[in-house]
C-alpha cells in the first residue's frame, strides 16, 4: 500500500544495496546463511523480496536512492554477481524516474547509520519505514518526519549526482563510477 499509494519514495542504506534495486543472485548470496532452519526456506524468502519489488518499482512516479560506494566496493563471494547487479543498478538509472545517487566511499561521516524509507503521499502524512531483519517502524509523527528530511538534506550534499544542466538523472555519474567498478 505504501509504494503504491506514494507520490514519492527515497530510499537510503548506508550498508546495502537497497532491497528494491536487489537481484535474484544477489538477494540469495545476502541471504544465505541468514535464513533460520525454522523459518523460511531461502527460495521463499528471495522469492518474497522479489515479489515486493514487481509491483512497487513500477508504480510511483519517482524513486530515489542513494548508494554508498562502499556497498558496491564490498567483497563478493562471487564477483560476476556483484558485476550482474551493478549492470542491474546502470539499467535502472536510466529510468526516468528512477534517480540512484553515489555517496561516496570517502565522503564525511553520515550520523546516521541505519537505512530508512521516506514516502510521501498527496492526500496523507509522509511516512518514515525502518525495515529490521524480523520487524518493520513506521513514523509519522511531524518531528520524526523532519529529523529524516534533514538526515535526507545531508545525505544529498555528499552524494555524486550530474550537473543541473545535465537533467534530473545521476546515470552518467552511476554509470562512471559502476563502470570503474567492473573493470577492476
Amino acid at each position: 500500500m505504501l509504494d503504491t499509494g506514494s507520490q514519492s519514495i527515497t530510499i537510503y542504506d548506508p550498508v546495502d544495496i537497497p532491497r528494491k534495486l536487489q537481484i535474484e543472485p544477489y538477494i540469495r548470496e545476502a541471504l544465505t546463511g541468514t535464513i533460520d532452519e525454522d523459518g523460511l526456506s531461502l527460495d521463499t524468502a528471495v522469492r518474497r523480496r522479489l515479489g515486493c519489488q514487481s509491483t512497487s518499482l513500477r508504480t510511483p512516479p519517482s524513486f530515489s536512492f542513494y548508494v554508498h560506494e562502499t556497498a558496491l566496493l564490498k567483497q563478493n563471494d562471487r564477483p560476476v554477481v556483484l558485476h550482474e547487479q551493478i549492470l542491474h543498478l546502470l539499467i535502472t538509472s536510466s529510468l526516468s524516474c528512477h534517480h540512484i545517487r553515489l555517496i561516496p566511499a570517502d565522503s564525511a561521516a553520515i550520523d546516521i547509520r541505519m537505512g530508512f524509507t521516506l514516502y510521501q503521499h498527496d492526500h496523507h502524512r509522509p511516512v518514515i519505514h525502518h525495515q529490521q531483519p524480523t520487524t518493520s517502524l513506521f513514523l509519522e509523527h511531524d518531528h520524526d518526519v523532519a529529523f529524516y528530511r534533514r538526515q535526507l538534506e545531508r545525505i544529498a550534499s555528499k552524494a555524486v549526482t550530474r550537473r543541473p544542466r545535465d537533467g534530473p538523472t545521476s546515470s552518467p555519474v552511476v554509470g562512471g563510477v559502476l563502470g570503474s567498478i567492473v573493470r577492476s
